[in-house]
């Protein structure tokens, strides 16, 4: 996967700006950590969204996502797929590499989704199969 994809972690409690930069990904979403989305880096990601709340004392001035630039989240038709090991999460997840894959073949992908199912057995047992 690291042939197509650069992980980047956004501590929204330890980072600078974190909980702004989060804020501004989920795009009014909520759901639970861990969450992820796939975006084209070609351009910004985030720019500042007219508003009056960074002149509120305690509030966080907000951020918007650019909606070209988001390929897949994990906000999947059950909710947040953090942790893909339901099938659905799973063919959720594997839809959303699908959509951003670069150089990925098919092969490979069934790779990952055998290994992510396989996981998903050793951690829940016959739930993953749901």
């Amino acid at each position: 996967m690291a042939r197509d994809f650069v992980a980047v972690k956004i501590d929204i409690d330890r980072m600078g700006n974190g909980k702004r930069v989060g804020l501004g990904l989920r795009a009014g979403h909520d759901g639970g950590i861990p969450w992820f989305l796939f975006a084209d880096p070609s351009a910004p990601l985030l720019r500042e969204k007219p508003s009056d709340a960074g002149s509120v004392p305690g509030k966080i001035a907000p951020l918007q996502r650019r909606k070209a630039a988001i390929l897949a989240t994990a906000d999947g038709p059950e909710g947040n797929v953090g942790c893909p090991m339901s099938k659905a999460e799973r063919t959720h997840f594997m839809s959303m590499i699908r959509a951003a894959r670069l150089t990925l073949t098919d092969k490979e992908l069934e790779v990952i989704a055998n290994a992510l199912h396989a996981y998903a057995r050793e951690v829940v047992g016959e739930r993953a199969d749901q």
